[in-house]
């Protein structure tokens, strides 16, 4: 059986009405068949075919493509596709969201983005970098002034995407909310009791903790596409980010994946502004892996815009991020590699905010690197997200909430780094 298909004529409803017709389950696998040919074509007639491939196998449900031996393979090879149009970022920015969003339903093939034991990182060496926007910026607020240099005198590895929600489940599936030791500072302020974390954190919680709904030891859901397992996990309190970063590192050293020397933790500001913009000297290209245990020395070249605006350049690009264009929700990670940041690290600019680990503080006067050790309870969020405008997707902004807040545009991601001291140096080897 062929199907003949014009994809420029297949509009939302169009399509709607042609699935509608096709009630065998062996007409639409001969369609996806004639969407997605087995020999793949780099042009955008092909990644809108695959595109439309990808809604045809929703509609008949990976359940029933996996019935049949050609359903099989159609679908792991839509799936390797869908992942390679994300990946190389062809088509329109929406079209491409949701590409990921339909690949999120198919299932995501990206181990890097659905598992913990194969998360990406980017190696951001030791050395000083500009933090902060200078008083001729017209884009800039005083909260990022002044401008200074500083230098982190230790590498460390950045997460290539914030955690996403597959990630995270594993934390949840783990039982982790049970776990007193994660908890400290949100115990210590009723954030966390028993066992749960306290959805009403404006008010104290009394008597049965089961009595309350606010009070949960799972994932705040936001439906769809918030809660699509390749999309940046959100919700999340700053408490939940810091429970993750400890259960991570204590199952990482378990599993020998993580010297006693590194632990996983939240960014600090400084790092994350660093990792954004570059260090006055780059390395010549991205290092991608999990080196945080041997002596990785790049070759480095002069960064050539070290005050830079954005993670690319000094303007802003529908293509390199997902900001107040249209999207309107999160994006799967990694659906705009044009983004990336001079280390590689993806989505450092819009889709969601992310929560740091400094606490707050309204300016850098008198601050060295930025890590605001005292002030305020609340903490940095950094990096803009889907609803944001041009300003707070840059480099330099600043931004920060309440850390038991909970918003489904503030995720996290995390870094892997050094054992600090108290004077933020590494430790010695005794």
């Amino acid at each position: 059986m062929t199907v003949q298909v014009n994809v420029a004529r297949h509009t939302t409803s169009s399509l709607g009405r042609l699935l509608y017709r096709l009630q065998d389950p062996s007409e639409s696998l001969a369609l996806v068949k004639e969407l997605c040919p087995a020999q793949a074509t780099d042009d955008e007639a092909s990644w809108r075919k695959a595109r439309l491939a990808g809604s045809v196998l929703l509609h008949l449900g990976t359940k029933r493509a996996n019935d049949s031996a050609l359903g099989r393979d159609l679908l792991a090879r839509l799936r390797l596709r869908l992942a390679i149009l994300l990946a190389r970022g062809r088509l329109f920015p929406r079209e491409r969201a949701s590409a990921g969003n339909t690949l999120a339903r198919l299932g995501d093939p990206r181990q890097t983005v659905m598992t913990l034991k194969d998360m990406a990182f980017c190696l951001v060496p030791a050395g000083s970098f500009w933090m902060g926007s200078p008083d001729e910026d017209d884009m800039a607020f005083s909260v990022e002034k002044p401008l200074h240099r500083v230098k982190i005198p230790y590498d460390y590895w950045m997460a290539r995407y914030p955690v996403t929600r597959a990630q995270f489940e594993t934390f949840v599936g783990a039982g982790a909310y049970k776990e007193r030791r994660y908890w400290r500072e949100a115990e210590r302020i009723g954030a966390w009791q028993d066992g749960y974390v306290n959805r009403r954190w404006r008010e104290p919680i009394e008597g049965n903790i089961q009595e309350f709904e606010e009070m949960a030891d799972t994932l705040k859901d936001f439906d769809e596409p918030f809660n699509l397992p390749n999309h940046p996990v959100v919700g999340v309190t700053w408490y939940e980010a810091l429970a993750f970063t400890r259960w991570l590192t204590e199952r990482w050293r378990r599993e020998g994946v993580l010297p006693a020397s590194h632990q996983v933790r939240l960014a600090q500001e400084a790092e994350w502004e660093k990792a954004a913009r570059g260090g006055m000297d780059i390395p010549t290209r991205p290092v991608l892996g999990r080196g945080w245990d041997e002596a990785v020395r790049p070759p480095l070249r002069r960064n050539d815009a070290p005050m830079r605006r954005y993670p690319w350049n000094n303007q802003t690009d529908l293509d390199r991020l997902n900001y107040n264009m249209g999207i309107g929700a999160t994006s799967a990670v990694g659906c705009f590699p044009g983004g990336a940041s001079p280390y590689g690290v993806l989505d450092l600019s819009g889709n969601v905010w992310e929560w740091c680990a400094t606490r707050w503080q309204g300016h850098y006067k008198n601050c060295q690197d930025g890590a605001g050790q005292k002030g305020a309870m609340s903490r940095v969020l950094r990096g803009g997200a889907f609803d944001s405008d041009q300003w707070d997707v840059r480099c330099a902004s600043r931004d920060a909430d309440d850390p038991r807040s909970m918003y489904n545009l503030v995720g996290f991601r995390i870094v892997v780094a050094p054992v600090l001291g108290k004077r933020g140096e590494k430790k010695r080897k005794k």
